[in-house]
């Protein structure tokens, strides 16, 4: 397994930047796992896309936030296929939109996430 942290991410909570990292995993080409940490809104994420075939992706995702019992979710998204760079890269962007979507719903409401070239790159690289 491949394991990378991601450049060029930056995330701001009412417009104060905040740290975090996430950790980018290749088990092998049908399979990608995405772990993102936000320590001071207490906040985890951590999402799996697995290629079912036929252009389906299978994504699980685990978020885990202080206070809140740990919540599962799985979706099906179609007429993708982890071979292709782009659809590594659309993985990536929507396990983003679900930490930020949760961030939102759970500890600020000013939520800003920015992700630069390298880290969309490194999701094209596997």
């Amino acid at each position: 397994m491949n394991t990378v942290m991601l450049p060029e991410l930056s995330l701001w909570l009412d417009e104060q930047p905040a740290s975090f990292e996430t950790l980018l995993s290749f088990v092998d080409t049908r399979a990608m796992m995405l772990n993102t940490f936000v320590p001071s809104a207490r906040h985890e994420l951590h999402s799996s896309y697995v290629d079912a075939g036929q252009r389906t992706v299978v994504a699980s995702h685990l978020l885990v936030a202080a206070d809140l019992p740990p919540e599962p979710s799985t979706t099906t998204l179609t007429e993708l296929d982890l071979e292709r760079p782009e659809d590594r890269r659309h993985c990536l962007l929507e396990h983003l939109a679900v930490l930020r979507e949760a961030l939102e719903l759970n500890a600020c409401p000013g939520v800003r996430l920015e992700v630069g070239d390298a880290a969309l790159r490194l999701a094209d690289a596997r």
